[in-house]
């Protein structure tokens, strides 16, 4: 997951501007084959690209602008404050709803009045007026509103518990999203760190290539050396160049890939901060493992959102145990202005109130509906346990992972040093021999090869290096933006 991420930057073709400038280097090369003694410019070696402005930027700013502009910590703070709003809804429903209005009802054909009788009537009646109610309108009439038994006690206790659990989750899942955000970020960041390191070594191998060219030049004229020797050096610089060209193109994808992240200007090229990559260290590398397992389990904010998510089934199965014993109930209250009469007419108006209480229990489906729910969110419970169980299996992984990867990472580094030092001294020491008619150029052209290919391993160790120590700052739940500066 932390290994090298140049597969994810790097393009399975060249662009079309370096497959242009290397044909024009072979065709360059074509010419230089009628005067085989005439040596290239190493000022050919420059980018053809137009020049742009370059911004530096360090790591611990790179992290401190995605905590403030990037789009999905921006989603993660909404989903917080829509878990606040559903919380707040709840804990209000105990607050009475305000109606107010008019209603008007005609009847025509037969009632029955208070003594039993069925009559004949014609009337109409007016009601203007309002008042709070516990509970919701469903039906009403102009002589008085009625409303149902819908405010569960159940639902008006538990629910607010499962909402502040939810809002708990929520906060959780946002710290999550900002460590997992800033994680990119800093990988990223150390994905251009790494492609700016290959501009440089690709830099001093057009160098090397260059100055071998010089060498087998003289010696051509010298006749000292055969022309196949300076072709293949030729070539060895060509290729050099399409490295070099390469590298920079890798900086300029992987910049615009921060940039995004960053929401900067996409026209905007960000290059490090860091001139050199160097290996830095964000946890105490001789910690025990079983001690950093403990501490990511502890902190990790994934675990916490699991376990506001169990706090949260919980409360709903202690809520379906409840509702049987627990009765739904009504209170409301209305007073305004009463008439009506005969026919159409509308008229004798007096003050008129009405005041309403009930308390209903409700056994749903002979008790086999609630006995069924009540299963149902058992189950729902025990699934949210597993899942926090899974959670705490995966950050155990990921920080047993990242430790590993930080302990064998590091011992590759002393040996990739070696590497360069070694391929270091064996480069001089081949010009010299070249010179000295002791060597052949092949030989120079391999050492530089070696050199170039033991800076890109020593770059890539140390680069890898800092990733795992990032990952593995991550993995013990260690917030990213305490990050500390160079």
């Amino acid at each position: 997951m932390h290994g090298t991420n140049e597969s994810r930057h790097r393009p399975q073709v060249m662009t079309l501007a370096v497959i242009s400038w290397c044909l024009g280097v072979g065709n360059a090369e074509a010419q230089q084959s009628k005067a085989p003694y005439a040596a290239p410019s190493a000022a050919s070696i420059q980018s053809p690209q137009p020049a742009v402005d370059r911004f530096p930027i360090d790591l611990p700013t790179a992290l401190r602008l995605a905590g403030a502009s990037n789009l999905q910590i921006a989603i993660a703070v909404e989903r917080i404050n829509e878990a606040e709003a559903r919380w707040q809804g709840s804990k209000a429903a105990w607050f009475p709803s305000l109606y107010g209005g008019a209603g008007y009802t005609r009847h025509n054909g037969q009632i029955q009045d208070t003594s039993g009788e069925v009559i004949e009537v014609t009337r109409s009646s007016l009601f203007v007026g309002g008042g709070p109610a516990l509970g919701s309108t469903i039906s009403g009439s102009a002589a008085s509103p009625r409303v149902g038994a819908d405010l569960s006690l159940t639902d008006a206790f538990f629910g607010p518990l499962v909402q502040r659990q939810l809002v708990q989750a929520a906060r959780a899942a946002y710290n999550s999203t900002l460590n997992d955000t800033l994680l990119q970020v800093g990988l990223t960041y150390f994905d251009l760190t790494q492609a700016q390191g290959q501009v440089v070594v690709a830099q001093e191998a057009v160098k090397n290539a260059d100055e071998l060219v010089q060498i087998l030049v003289n010696r051509v004229k010298a006749k000292t050396a055969p022309p196949a020797d300076l072709y293949r050096v030729q070539a060895e610089l060509a290729e050099r160049r399409c490295q070099f060209l390469q590298a920079e193109e890798f900086v300029r994808v992987i910049s615009a890939e921060l940039v995004r992240l960053l929401r900067l200007d996409p026209t905007t090229v960000l290059l490090p901060a860091d001139h050199k990559a160097l290996p830095v260290s964000f946890v105490d590398e001789n910690a025990a493992l079983t001690e950093l397992i403990g501490q990511g389990v502890a902190n990790r904010p994934e675990v916490a959102e699991r376990q506001a998510v169990v706090n949260a089934s919980a409360e709903r199965w202690r809520q379906e145990r409840w509702r049987p014993a627990v009765p739904s109930m009504h209170v409301s209250f209305s007073a305004g202005g009463f008439g009506g009469g005969k026919d159409a007419f509308v008229g004798d108006f007096r003050d008129r109130a009405d005041f309403d209480a009930m308390l209903v229990w409700q056994l749903k489906n002979l008790g086999f509906g609630n006995r069924a729910l009540q299963r149902e969110r058992a189950s729902q419970s025990q699934q949210a346990l597993l899942s926090a169980a899974q959670v705490q299996d995966l950050v155990a992984s990921e920080v047993a992972a990242a430790y590993h990867q930080v302990q064998f990472r590091k011992k590759q580094l002393d040996a990739s040093r070696t590497q360069v030092e070694a391929a270091e001294k064996a480069l001089p020491l081949n010009f010299i021999g070249i010179k000295g008619d002791v060597l052949r150029a092949i030989e120079a052209q391999q050492a530089i090869q070696a050199l170039a290919s033991a800076r890109a391993r020593h770059l890539e160790t140390v680069v890898s290096l800092n990733r795992a120590h990032l990952a593995l700052w991550r993995s013990v739940g260690i917030p990213l933006q305490s990050v500390p500066a160079d």
